[in-house]
């Protein structure tokens, strides 16, 4: 009935031909995108680290054709949680240092040296 060069038989070829490839391509940047961050992620804190890159091909289907559009989107993992330790102070603020320590840096006061004891 018609041409084989214009027929759409896969799913490589449509994402191609859909909106002149803009879609592959945005889905190609997400995909690099997620991939760079799980690695970051497994560099940096360790374990498993999930992303997904999800296509979604819509057909709607009438009797003068076919209308079909890509939906492109991803789930990249949140980074994990950190947690710091702080100390309260007698008027409850937090502090970096440690009320059962003399100095955040033992031996010295806050990079200055100590006086001898006269």
């Amino acid at each position: 009935m018609g041409d084989p060069a214009y027929e759409v038989k896969t799913v490589d070829r449509l994402v191609a031909v859909l909106n002149s490839g803009d879609d592959g391509a945005e889905a190609t940047r997400l995909y690099k995108h997620a991939a760079e961050t799980c690695a970051e992620y497994v560099r940096e804190h360790g374990g498993k680290h999930k992303a997904q890159i999800i296509l979604k091909i819509n057909l709607e289907v009438d009797p003068k054709g076919v209308d079909v559009s890509l939906e492109v989107d991803a789930k990249l993992p949140k980074r994990p949680k950190q947690k710091e330790r702080f100390f309260l102070t007698p008027d409850n603020a937090l502090t970096l240092q440690d009320p059962g320590r003399d100095s955040l840096f033992p031996g010295t006061d806050l990079g200055r040296a100590r006086r001898a004891a006269e």
